[in-house]
């Protein structure tokens, strides 16, 4: 609303000018706008809500066998949805085989990673009678648990430094 009334006032005075200073007029403002574009594009390039620099992931993942390779950047609000997360990578390995990946643009702060191999092509994790039936795995640090996953056993935490993640596959 407020543009359309200086748009209109510009056009107001523009028609009182002689052509020249009509194009004088019209130029700066086109000048002003393309400094105010510029001003509003690298503003906030470069840093996160958190007055952190965003980074990236690098996950280095030992995949067993070749399929479609879902892998997700997960929070603790993200951790209990399956198939959801902060961002998602999709790709697909032809074998056995390690796969490198990045997630980019990410703010400090705690995550965790987790991925895996759709091997029958239906865009789901199939589960089996003791778990998951395809392979899978997180940032786990200090190894598989023996249980149920938790949120603390796959987080890490990400400060000012890019992070890097491994993570093996198995069923």
């Amino acid at each position: 609303m407020l543009v359309a009334a200086i748009i209109a006032g510009i056009a107001v005075v523009c028609r009182k000018l002689a052509l020249r200073r009509r194009i004088l007029v019209l130029f700066a403002l086109f000048a002003l706008f393309a400094l105010f574009a510029l001003f509003a594009l690298f503003a906030g390039a470069g840093t996160s809500h958190a007055g952190g620099v965003e980074r990236r992931i690098r996950v280095r993942i030992s995949c067993p066998t070749g399929g479609v390779l879902y892998s997700f950047l997960v929070d603790k609000a993200m951790f209990p949805r399956p198939m959801a997360g902060l961002q998602k990578r999709v790709s697909r390995v032809a074998g056995k085989g390690v796969m490198t990946l990045s997630f980019e643009g990410v703010p400090p702060g705690t995550y965790g990673v987790r991925c895996f191999l759709d091997t029958n092509g239906n865009g789901k994790l199939d589960r089996g009678w003791f778990g998951p039936a395809e392979p899978w795995g997180m940032s786990f640090h200090g190894g598989r648990p023996r249980r149920w996953v938790r949120w603390d056993d796959m987080k890490f935490t990400m400060a000012d430094a890019d992070q890097d993640v491994r993570i093996v596959m198995a069923l």
